[in-house]
């Protein structure tokens, strides 16, 4: 290693313990979580609602499918060949 690199390496210092809470708390506002410094289980994730989202397009299509096979305008289905079975095999 170069001389700088080696010298950079000494000067290292890790942060202190104040500005790595000051950290904490901004990431807990920006990403909108609570702050927690003792880290106790605190239910929050049990008391979240679960969301659900519906693909309004993909379930528009999804209905209207249903409804064109049930009136018989649906797409037709696809034709199995009669040796589907032995497909794999070759003749002697």
């Amino acid at each position: 290693m170069s001389a700088v690199v080696k010298n950079s390496l000494k000067t290292l210092v890790p942060p202190n313990k104040d500005k790595l809470i000051k950290l904490e708390k901004l990431q807990c506002q920006i990403f909108r979580t609570t702050y927690n410094p003792t880290k106790m289980k605190t239910g929050a994730k049990i008391f979240t609602p679960s969301f659900t989202v519906i693909n309004e397009p993909e379930q528009y299509r999804v209905e209207r499918v249903e409804d064109l096979k049930r009136r018989g305008k649906g797409a037709p289905k696809k034709i199995r060949e009669a040796g589907g079975a032995a497909k794999g095999k070759k003749k002697k």
